[in-house]
Parts: C-alpha cells; sequence; structure tokens
C-alpha cells in the first residue's frame, strides 16, 4: 500500500467506516507495517481532537498534502515531516476553537454587574454648598433647606449615608423640596433601597429629569428589571451628561 493509501485505510478505521472483513485485514496490515501503525496513531488522534462542527478540516489537509505532492514530484515524500506540519495546523485549529467557543459561550454581564460597573458614588451630595465655594454673597443667597443639606453632606462624606438620610427625612416633614427627595432617593439607592428610591425619584417633577430618569434606570437593574431600565435610560435627552453612559448601557441589555 502506498502512503496515501494507509491514510485512507486509517482514517476509514477511526471513523468507524470499515466492514467486520476490512477491519480485520487492516489489524493486519498494522501489525506488519511499522508505517501504517504511525499513520493510524496520528489519524486516530486527530480524529478524536476536533469536534463535529470541524470535519470540514481533514478535507483542507488533504488538500493541502495534495498541492504538496504536486509541488514536490522530484522529492521523495517526508511522511514524518508531513505529520509534524499537520499536527501543528491541528494544533492551532484547536486552540482557534476553543477561543471563539469561550467568546460565543461567554456569559452576559448581570444587572447587579451592570449596576455595579456604572453606579458613581459623587464625592459630595451637594458639591455646590461645599464651603470651599461659599462666601459672604453666597450666605446671603442660601434658602432655608441649604443648612439641611450640608449638614446630610458632612454625614455622607464621612461614610455615615444611614444618619445622612435621617437628617433629610426629618426635613421633608416640613418641607420636602424636590432636592432634597431627590437626594433621599439617591441615598436609599446607595443603602440597597432600589424599590424605595424609585417611589421616591417617581415623586419628583421638577428638579433634574434627566439626573432621575438615569438613577431610576440603575434602581431598576438593581431590582434586575431590565425593561424598566431600558425605557428609563431612553428617556435621558442628547444634553445630558448621561447620554453617551445611557445608550453604552443600553447596548448591554
Amino acid at each position: 500500500m502506498t502512503t496515501e493509501e494507509l491514510d485512507e485505510e486509517a482514517e476509514r478505521y477511526v471513523s468507524g467506516k470499515m466492514e467486520p472483513d476490512e477491519l480485520i485485514r487492516y489489524e493486519a496490515i498494522r501489525r506488519q507495517n511499522s508505517e501504517s501503525e504511525e499513520i493510524f496513531y496520528f489519524n486516530k488522534t486527530l480524529y478524536h481532537t476536533l469536534n463535529p462542527g470541524q470535519k470540514g478540516f481533514r478535507k483542507k489537509l488533504e488538500t493541502i498534502r495534495s498541492e504538496l505532492q504536486s509541488t514536490s514530484d522530484a522529492k521523495p515524500f517526508n511522511r514524518r515531516g508531513f505529520i509534524f506540519w499537520i499536527a501543528l495546523a491541528a494544533g492551532i485549529t484547536v486552540l482557534l476553537a476553543i477561543l471563539l467557543l469561550f467568546n460565543s459561550t461567554k456569559s452576559p454581564a448581570t444587572p447587579e454587574e451592570l449596576y455595579m460597573a456604572y453606579m458613581q458614588q459623587p464625592v459630595a451630595l451637594s458639591p455646590d454648598l461645599s464651603p470651599s465655594r461659599s462666601g459672604s454673597d453666597d450666605s446671603i443667597r442660601r434658602k432655608p433647606e441649604d443648612s439641611i443639606l450640608i449638614k446630610a453632606d458632612e454625614f455622607y462624606m464621612n461614610g455615615n449615608l444611614k444618619e445622612a438620610i435621617e437628617v433629610l427625612e426629618s426635613e421633608m416633614v416640613y418641607s420636602g423640596t424636590e432636592r432634597i427627595r431627590f437626594q433621599i432617593a439617591f441615598l436609599y439607592l446607595m443603602t440597597g433601597q432600589p424599590r424605595e428610591a424609585i417611589f421616591m425619584f417617581q415623586s419628583i417633577r421638577d428638579y433634574n429629569q434627566s439626573e432621575i430618569y438615569w438613577y431610576t434606570a440603575l434602581a431598576y437593574l438593581r431590582m434586575e428589571d431590565k425593561e424598566n431600565a431600558k425605557a428609563n435610560l431612553k428617556l435621558i435627552g442628547q444634553d445630558s451628561r448621561w447620554y453617551q453612559k445611557s445608550r453604552e448601557l443600553m447596548n448591554k441589555l
């Protein structure tokens, strides 16, 4: 038998295409021919390494072998060299298949993961009321609620979110301005109370709407409600500082 015939017989053997009488004849050839044994183990390894979706791979290898033979008529065919290159090609193909499989089966980010990625904690709740920005003129123009906002901000910046909520909630009993309600809703979200945050955000009508839509969407994400999160993200206008982030987040939902 020629090398090509041995290779074809080995492929038929490992793929289960041989009839019983052919199996007996091939086993006898394998025992008598060391080259046949080598070709057999190569085909066996190749056949069991590649998955069913790569069956066309062997045909491509046969084409390569034919082309190599047609360009090397003057030289004897180097079977061992050919096996090396085929094995190398098979190895590369398997690695690429693994990479493609990994990328195709990689799970998309969960709502909780997206929330953690997009929820940005500001340095201060009321940076415009910071002492570094407040001169004598600012003090004259301050609103009655500002002292409460400053006090809540002090708690917030020290990491005492619960105390900040309590300060703002006590003021809301007397004059629950929309700014105070917005900060309470934001703090609810920060402290793992997304349902309460949504309820508070939805009660606000005239405060910065794009901020409300953004944080309401994040609250819905925290509740693993993608549809309502998308609905709020769609409402964010192009003039908002959250516009680009909202489109980016929508593409991930």
